[in-house]
């Protein structure tokens, strides 16, 4: 359609406008444009999913069948999601262990370091070096207080994990098929 218009230059501001000397539309074109425009989110109503099979035969079909494929799909994406945070405890789980070994093997050094220390104190003191005896006994208790702290914070930890699956072992989720 052919819109016959002209280009005016505007005084003020030295720019050129396009004026249109026609409307556009004519009157009966505009009625014949969109009617009504809607939105809704969620499932076709029953009724207007037969409105829509009756126009396009087959609609009904494919649509409930996207809508079966959606929520298939969205519960496959959740049961993966519960895949992922299962595998991130087993792994948060395996390194509570290592590291737990490690301190169970710290403390087991540290205690047999303790004996020679005290037993070396013990030495030192019958043989009158009283100040060499106390620093070695001074310096066991700041070691035996750092062992205490790791292994208490250890133990804090190895309760949070075991709550941890005893939450996980009461939740049960369906069995996919």
């Amino acid at each position: 359609m052919e819109n016959p218009g002209q280009y005016r230059a505007d005084a003020d501001q030295e720019q050129e406008v396009y004026l249109p000397t026609q409307p556009l539309l004519r009157e009966e074109e505009k009625s014949n444009n969109i009617r009504q425009i809607s939105y809704r989110s969620g499932p076709i109503e029953p009724d207007e999913l037969k409105a829509y099979d009756d126009l396009a035969p087959g609609f009904a079909e494919k649509y409930l069948n996207e809508l079966f494929v959606g929520a298939e799909h969205q519960r496959k994406l959740e049961l993966l999601e519960i895949d992922q945070e299962k595998l991130a405890l087993e792994i948060q789980r395996e390194i509570f262990e290592k590291n737990h070994r490690r301190s169970l093997l710290a403390s087991q050094l540290g205690a047999l370091v303790i004996i020679v220390a005290i037993l070396t104190a013990g030495g030192l003191a019958y043989l009158g070096k009283e100040k060499t005896a106390t620093a070695i006994i001074g310096s066991l208790a700041v070691v035996s207080g750092l062992i205490y702290g790791t292994d208490a914070y250890n133990r804090g930890k190895e309760k949070q994990l075991k709550t941890s699956k005893e939450t996980e072992k009461g939740k049960s989720l369906p069995e996919e098929e």
